[in-house]
């Protein structure tokens, strides 16, 4: 029986930031391996720069840590899965490429997506990794945490360092603002040289 253990860390990515290199670098703490997925949005907009761009910055952002690898899903997964089970499918591609199942790895704010409302316990019997967004979000923490704790079947809790957001930081450098102190230094780089988010 292989008994490694990967963590599978999906998003939009978009940027990668520092927050996300600290919830990785947590993680291996956990975990033999991580797999990086970023999320290909349904229809591109705006919004999201492409996922050729991001999968490089997450690629340049986690290359200080070792046992970490960026994976690019080629399948359409919303051509696929029309009843919405987007995030369930690609775990399930990503378990099935690697021959066991994955913990995924995600911030506590993402338990309000209807993904996790609506999964009919699909999404909450696979092992999770969930930093925990507390102090603003929680008056009762005690209690948040063990509702979150009877949700999933396995659940590894994890205190959130920072509370960085990608959508911050793209808003940041629309205005001209500095965002050195928010994201890794090759990853400030490329977002320049490839004049991103202006």
């Amino acid at each position: 029986m292989n008994s490694k253990k990967t963590g599978l860390y999906l998003g939009t990515f978009d940027p990668f930031h520092k927050g996300h290199y600290r919830s990785i670098e947590n993680s291996l703490e956990l975990v033999d391996e991580i797999i990086i997925q970023p999320h290909n949005p349904k229809v591109q907009s705006k919004k999201h720069i492409s996922l050729e761009h991001r999968l490089n910055m997450c690629k340049l952002g986690s290359s200080k840590l070792n046992n970490v690898r960026v994976r690019k899903e080629k399948r359409n997964v919303y051509d696929l899965r029309k009843d919405g089970k987007y995030r369930y499918q690609l775990i399930k591609w990503v378990e099935e490429e690697i021959g066991r199942t994955p913990l995924v790895i995600m911030g506590s704010d993402k338990l309000n997506n209807k993904m996790y409302k609506d999964s009919k316990g699909e999404l909450l019997e696979i092992p999770h990794i969930i930093f925990l967004r507390l102090e603003a979000h929680h008056p009762e923490p005690d209690l948040y945490i063990k509702a979150i704790k009877t949700l999933f079947t396995e659940v590894y809790l994890l205190k959130e360092v920072g509370d960085v957001s990608s959508s911050t930081i793209r808003e940041l450098v629309r205005k001209g603002i500095d965002i050195s102190r928010l994201v890794p230094k090759n990853v400030l780089k490329y977002i320049k040289e490839n004049k991103l988010y202006i």
